[in-house]
């Protein structure tokens, strides 16, 4: 037998690349990609990938500890897995994300302070998220047992182009960007998005570069405020984020250089995102 982490990886980086063949799921059917590596179109959800991952490496012992017999789920992870420390990370493990059975499951794909996942959680996934940018808590990261017959992935399909953004450039007082709406830099580059999640995500192309980090609202909106303060809330009117900010005829803004700003009277810079360059 031989560790399949490098396996693993492959197969986490190649949902990745192929994501538009996969579709959402947490019904019956979640987990009938299991002896089928690699098969387009794929059905999943968040735990299911991570066990697909697993499973087409050749990993001999199925994480979920149910023999790859297509059950289990966030909770079953955390009773099999060896919890570690986020300096202990290495790619192909995993990371629970939420209390109690846990809400959400991911691939490490990269390590470090902030490590880089393969995250099924929505339509249009796999797509890479750093853990920061999900920011659910508790987090934690498990190892399992990776040995087994490795099996690595195919190689993956060129990368899509870049996407482009289209849309407005700012939200002035009042104005209200709903869930499924962007705002786009002029030259197309960056993109500020109210995600049906209830996530809200500054893209550079495909790439997420800076999130607020309120992932599991249905129906959020976002709105610049009279009094200068830019508020985030959900479906009840429950504010879930906001730029703290206070001015009079504010502005939120999105920039070439990929920084989002809130500017009051005067042009006055009062809040971004300060992720110019990224």
């Amino acid at each position: 037998m031989e560790d399949c982490r490098n396996a693993i990886v492959s197969w986490a980086r190649w949902g990745v690349a192929n994501h538009a063949g996969f579709t959402y799921s947490d019904g019956p059917n979640r987990m009938e990609g299991i002896n089928k590596p690699g098969q387009l179109p794929c059905i999943c959800d968040c735990s299911a990938w991570v066990t697909y991952t697993y499973h087409w490496a050749g990993v001999n012992t199925d994480p979920n500890g149910q023999g790859y017999n297509g059950t289990g789920y966030t909770g079953t992870l955390l009773e099999h897995g060896t919890e570690i420390t986020v300096d202990q990370v290495q790619p192909g493990d995993v990371i629970v994300y939420g209390p109690g059975t846990g809400e959400h499951a991911a691939v490490i794909v990269e390590a470090g302070p902030d490590p880089l996942t393969s995250s099924m959680g929505e339509q249009g996934d796999p797509n890479y998220v750093r853990v920061s940018q999900d920011g659910r808590q508790p987090q934690r990261y498990l190892r399992f047992d990776t040995q087994g017959t490795p099996h690595t992935a195919p190689q993956p399909a060129p990368p899509a182009p870049a996407k482009k953004w289209t849309g407005p450039n700012h939200l002035s007082v009042d104005q209200r960007l709903i869930a499924g709406n962007n705002l786009a830099s002029p030259n197309g580059q960056y993109g500020f998005c109210v995600q049906g999640d209830g996530n809200v995500v500054l893209y550079n192309g495909n790439s997420p570069i800076w999130a607020t980090n309120t992932r599991g609202h249905a129906n959020v909106w976002l709105i610049v405020q009279q009094d200068g303060n830019v508020v985030l809330y959900d479906a009840t009117n429950k504010p879930l984020w906001s730029t703290q900010t206070h001015g009079q005829n504010a502005q939120l803004s999105i920039q070439d250089d990929g920084n989002v700003v809130v500017y009051a009277a005067q042009h006055q810079a009062t809040w971004s995102t300060q992720t110019q360059g990224k």
